[in-house]
Parts: C-alpha cells; structure tokens; sequence
C-alpha cells in the first residue's frame, strides 16, 4: 500500500502533463487551489446545514443551491478550467455534496462515481476539495490507480450496513461496493488543506473511518460536458448547473425557499 499525493505537476505550470497524469492514474492532486481563509468560511457555513444543526453529520446534498460560498467554490475558475480538461468540452455542475464525518464515523465503500451517474465515457469528473488535511488517520480515501481505463464494474452488496445507528438506503455506497479484481494493491491518498483531488469518473475509491477527535470536512462537486446524458436520481436531483458569468449570490437566490 503507497500513499500518494503529486506535488512536482500541476495543472497551472504544466497541464498537458497533469493530464496525462490523471489519464494514467485515474486522479490528480491540485495544491493549494483554497487557501486556508477560503476553506474557514466554507466550514463556518456548513454547520448552518440541515445535516450539522440536527446532529447526524450525514452527507448534505446540493449545497451549491443553498450557500453563496458553495457555489463559488464550484464555480472556482482553477476548478473549472480543468475540469473543461478532462471532460473534454465546456463543463457544467451537476451535483454537490459536504462531507462533516465526525470522529468515529466509518468511511464509504469503494465506489465508482459514474456508477450512480451513467454518463457517457469521458464525460464526467469529481472534484473533491479537502477542507482540512486529509489522511488515513481521520477517513482519508483509498483508490486503484489505473483500473478507470476498464470502464465501470459490477458492483456487491455488502452486508454489514451498521453505522453509529444509521440506516442506510440500498444505494448508498456503504451497502454495494464495487467489486475490484484479486491482487490489486490500493492507494491512500493524501489531500493537503485547500487542495482538489480530481476523480475520474470510473476511478473506484473509498475512505477510512475517522479515527481523529476532530470532523473531516470536504466538498464534493461533480461536473459533465454540456449537453450530455446523465441519471438525475432521486436523491441526488443532478441538473446542469452554469458555473461561468453567474454571480454567485444571484444563483443560490433562485432556490430561496424550495426543497433542493
């Protein structure tokens, strides 16, 4: 088992070869696209969730619909430049998710991201911005470099859905894993504070229970080429989401008072 973060690439000095990177591996590692104020001001708004005020710390969907600061992160240009890279035409958000596991909360299943999309090949990517540091020790992720290139693979049910007494829905990744070949060895992958980990769609990863006294926060965008195919799911409610020319006050004003 490695751990991994890229340090020496990077899609500012050198993004032909940070692609090519993340096309061979299955992910990339951008430092220091938030800085550490950036990342203060999105925890202070997440414990204005839903999900913080009542005390489970579950995974809040959408919150590019309910905060300014989510939004402007999903809309980050250092972000979006990129992710025109690697879903190779103008991208679109599509969904977003804070992660605020508390201490001892167990870590997702491995998964493909795209499982739950169905977008076309190529066409999907996750941007996953590390709001702390992140490493094994308080739920970092664990991935199969290079495994992507297959496509998407089937999937398992895992039997043991226990977790601090919450019932999970069948389609969450902590009740079907992907199944992953004998003898691969995986990754951990460490994210630095204000760092983005990029994630290929068919890219399977998971994390670690969270072994730390402290939350692990983290902010999930997923992104799609303009136009394409994707399942909108009943949880996730994923729509195309314009992340150019938008103040971001004026877009979260739109959901003033819906259900998002």
């Amino acid at each position: 088992m490695q751990n991994v973060m890229t340090e020496a690439i990077s899609f500012r000095s050198n993004p032909d070869a940070a692609l090519a990177l993340f096309n061979e591996q299955g992910f990339f590692i951008e430092q220091d696209v938030l800085s550490h104020e950036q990342c203060d001001r999105v925890i202070a708004a997440t414990r204005s969730l839903p999900n913080a005020l009542n005390g489970d710390f579950r995974p809040q969907m959408n919150v590019h619909k309910m905060d300014a600061v989510f939004y402007e992160v999903m809309s980050l240009p250092a972000i979006v430049r990129v992710m025109d890279l690697l879903v190779g035409g103008e991208a679109f958000g599509l969904q977003s998710q804070l992660f605020m596991n508390p201490p001892d909360r167990m870590g997702m299943g491995v998964h493909q991201d795209n499982y739950f999309v169905e977008a076309p090949d190529g066409a999907f990517a996750s941007a996953w911005t590390a709001l702390v540091d992140v490493e094994k020790s308080n739920g970092g992720l664990y991935g199969y470099p290079g495994i992507h290139k297959a496509g998407r693979r089937p999937v398992r049910e895992v039997l043991d859905k226990a977790n601090a007494g919450i019932t999970y829905e069948r389609t969450d990744t902590l009740s079907e894993e992907t199944d992953i070949p004998d003898g691969l060895d995986r990754v951990d992958v460490r994210i630095p504070r204000g760092a983005v980990l990029f994630l290929h769609g068919d890219f399977p990863h998971g994390s670690y229970r969270n072994m730390s006294d402290g939350h692990r926060y983290a902010l999930l965008n997923t992104y799609i080429r303009a136009g394409e195919p994707f399942r909108r799911g009943n949880t996730g409610r994923r729509e195309q989401v314009p992340v150019r020319g938008i103040a971001a006050a004026d877009f979260v004003a739109r959901f003033e008072g819906q259900d998002v």
